[in-house]
């Protein structure tokens, strides 16, 4: 079925070329705002000392200076983790993520502590509180099943740091206290050793100068 195209008049194309041009005009003013705003930020100072300022790129190339390469490690090492899990497909739920703060809930509560008070101590909001316990977990499935504890290990941990014994109800609290503190070094320890080798297989680039 054939269509007939309308005759565009030169007063309907005047128009368009006009709304054509506004619309770059407008698009121009909102990216030049955007840009001016953006690097006015290094005009403006961090402190004042005495009437003098503490510009914001002055405070940045401190920043990298003294804490900018640790930061950076911890970024790469967090960067390394989450793309092993997605690899190994390991995911957490929000369940998890709740019943982890739940148990240190219970156990800030038995030295009279809550968590709002960790929390504030610690200067994180609950959302980073919980970003760190998210991936806390993932650390956890990823390696909990190259820890291995066991009776001889444990004996291990009394003769070396000799703690005394107790009996009953009390040794039985030692032993899982001591499970956990070997658990957690063990994961530390094979943390390490699995960075060591992505650090040689990996293509980590920096590409600035700290």
């Amino acid at each position: 079925m054939l269509t007939l195209k309308k005759k565009i008049s030169k007063e309907e194309l005047k128009s368009l070329v006009f709304k054509h041009k506004k619309l770059i005009v407008l698009a121009a003013i909102v990216f030049t705002s955007f840009a001016a705003g953006f690097l006015s930020r290094d005009l403006i100072p961090v402190a004042a000392v005495n009437n003098e300022t503490i510009r914001r790129p002055v405070f940045i190339q401190a920043l990298l200076k003294f804490g900018g390469k640790q930061v950076l490690n911890t970024l790469v090492t967090e960067k390394l983790i989450l793309q092993e899990a997605k690899k190994k497909r390991v995911t957490v739920s929000r369940a998890e993520i709740d019943e982890k703060i739940e148990q240190l809930t219970k156990q800030l509560k038995t030295n009279n502590v809550t968590l709002q008070n960790f929390l504030a101590y610690q200067q994180k909001t609950k959302s980073e509180f919980e970003k760190e316990v998210r991936f806390q977990l993932i650390v956890e499935k990823l390696f909990k099943t190259e820890v291995k504890i066991n009776d001889v290990d444990i004996e291990n941990y009394f003769s070396k740091t000799r703690i005394q014994k107790g009996t009953g109800a009390i040794l039985a609290s030692q032993k899982i206290a001591i499970n956990r503190i070997l658990y957690q070094q063990q994961m530390r320890e094979k943390l390490v050793q699995w960075l060591k080798n992505q650090q040689k297989i990996s293509k980590v680039k920096i590409f600035i100068r700290i």
